[in-house]
């Protein structure tokens, strides 16, 4: 993934291009804050993509908990399912 996300030559997809911005972003804050500013911010944005995270993985957790969501969304799009172009 970091191979084709670096190389300039692999076609990028919308979330690469969001990935390589946020890195960009990140390395902009390194290079052009000062310190105390930059331990601020770079703490901050580990924070929100944290709880991004645990938040999201808690959502689908509980998602597939109570209403069996992911094994509904597999059957009802077939990914699955041989005869509809699953494997």
């Amino acid at each position: 993934m970091v191979q084709s996300l670096f190389n300039p030559l692999t076609p990028k997809t919308t979330f690469d291009v969001i990935t390589l911005a946020t890195l960009s972003t990140h390395l902009l804050v390194v290079l052009a804050v000062p310190l105390a500013a930059r331990r601020a911010i770079l703490m901050a944005a580990f924070a929100f993509w944290r709880l991004c995270y645990n938040g999201g993985l808690g959502w689908i957790l509980n998602w597939q908990s109570n209403r069996h969501g992911l094994v509904a969304l597999f059957k009802r799009n077939g990914w699955l399912d041989p005869a509809r172009g699953g494997r």
